[in-house]
């Protein structure tokens, strides 16, 4: 089986194994490339690689391996979270204020997806401090998002006591002030080091 990426071709030897390939993978992306999928023979394979892998190796004629450059990566990594913060910021005030007045289902609901977003920010921080394409002052926005996810032990246990006031104050003088102060850092970084795309 031929191995593709960029300009380099690896002859895998048969039988291979999945994990000789995946592990062959790896040492092509080193840490400049992160893995966006691969075309099998043609065929391009965006959902569950390794399963596709385990089993059709055999099959494969011809794998090419589709990456993203790091710095790529790690800026459309920073957009979402520019997006995800400021979209935040005005639904973290709504939810508040929905707490502080009689909490609906759906006012839970949203306190859910909340605690959602906020796991995914903690870990696209992690992925772009542990990127050969972080920013300088990343540690900042590390400091907040370690803060942040401290914040929902607490949240969790006001949650456990059905404290709904509480919940409130939280979201409302803790969590939103990080995320107001992680959307304008990661908005600067994007500005000064970072890189938006042309929407013309």
């Amino acid at each position: 089986m031929k191995l593709l990426f960029n300009e380099q071709m690896i002859e895998c030897e048969q039988p291979a194994s999945a994990e000789k390939v995946i592990e062959q993978i790896n040492k092509l992306l080193q840490d400049q490339y992160y893995f966006n999928h691969f075309i099998a023979d043609g065929e391009e394979v965006l959902e569950e690689p390794e399963t596709f892998l385990v089993n059709n190796l055999e099959r494969i004629d011809e794998l090419t391996v589709v990456a993203i450059p790091a710095q790529q990566f790690i800026n459309d990594l920073l957009l979402s979270a520019e997006e995800y913060t400021e979209r935040a910021v005005s639904h973290i005030t709504a939810v508040a204020d929905e707490f502080y007045n009689h909490p609906s289902g759906a006012s839970w609901s949203e306190l859910s997806n909340l605690f959602e977003g906020m796991q995914w920010l903690a870990m696209a921080t992690d992925t772009v401090a542990q990127s050969v394409a972080c920013p300088s002052d990343w540690e900042e926005i590390l400091a907040m998002t370690t803060n942040l996810q401290a914040e929902l032990g607490n949240l969790e246990e006001a949650l456990e006591n059905t404290d709904t006031v509480l919940i409130a104050d939280m979201l409302q003088y803790e969590v939103l002030p990080a995320f107001e102060v992680i959307a304008a850092k990661v908005k600067q970084i994007i500005d000064t080091e970072g890189m938006r795309h042309d929407l013309n």
